[in-house]
């Protein structure tokens, strides 16, 4: 009995998490060998036929998977508009299933997979300003992702105090170039207030979390290239004229 319902399980997940739909799904689930039938294992009701019914599982499914596009990326989702957002989030997941036991890493690949299709799409033409600020606007979102459910030191302490060789980099920090100031707009395109886009101004940003928040700077270069060099190798001693702010901002710590 329990090898039946490990068998089951098996079949029933790989029918309702195929993004071909569950016809496709029951015929590329191989269980011990053999190919179920949808009809033979699932019944009809007075209303739906065997596909149907199965069926609601797999379309629920791909909605929870569209719904957590939203969450994360909400800012693009305005940006874009539903229909379009939701129909790049679905195609996405074609290419890229969820196999992962997190969700946080379910949208990992989205801005990758986006600045691909707007590549091939533009078939050796220029991208628009706006096709290159939606790219930048997911890059940004899903940093911030990473950045938020990734590693911070609230839990690190230490004794020593004012010592500049204690000072250590934050496991949360990260950073990342755009062509667009992201940071000065996001807050008005995840509250759906999309009228304007912002003129193109490459912006150097690095992410870091301190107490369970997530801050975002805006650095120039000489800062950038003393940071980098830092992360580069994080055994050396953090730059001086730049102790105290990131010792404030949440970069350093203690």
């Amino acid at each position: 009995m329990m090898g039946d319902l490990k068998n089951t399980q098996k079949w029933v997940q790989g029918v309702i998490t195929n993004p071909n739909g569950v016809i496709h799904g029951a015929e590329n689930t191989v269980i011990d060998g053999e190919i179920w039938q949808i009809n033979d294992k699932i019944l009809p009701s007075n209303f739906l036929t065997s596909q149907q019914r199965i069926g609601i599982y797999n379309h629920s499914y791909f909605a929870r998977l569209v719904e957590c596009f939203r969450a994360e990326y909400k800012g693009l989702l305005n940006a874009l508009g539903a229909k379009l957002f939701e129909h790049l989030a679905w195609c996405f997941l074609q290419e890229y299933p969820s196999t992962s036991y997190t969700l946080n890493d379910l949208g990992k690949c989205f801005p990758t997979y986006l600045a691909a299709s707007l590549s091939e799409s533009l078939n050796g033409k220029s991208p628009d300003s706006w096709q290159l600020f939606i790219i930048d606007m997911a890059k940004f979102e899903r940093k911030y992702t990473e950045v938020y459910n990734g590693f911070g030191h609230e839990s690190i302490s230490s004794n020593v105090i004012g010592d500049v060789a204690s000072i250590k980099l934050s496991p949360s920090v990260a950073t990342l170039q755009l062509q667009f100031p992201i940071s000065t707009c996001i807050g008005r395109f995840r509250e759906n207030d999309t009228n304007t886009f912002p003129e193109p101004e490459p912006c150097n940003y690095v992410f870091s979390r301190q107490g369970y928040r997530v801050h975002v700077q805006l650095i120039d270069t000489k800062e950038w290239k003393a940071l980098q060099k830092w992360m580069d190798n994080p055994v050396k001693k953090c730059n001086v004229g730049y102790q105290e702010k990131w010792l404030k901002n949440g970069i350093a710590y203690h």
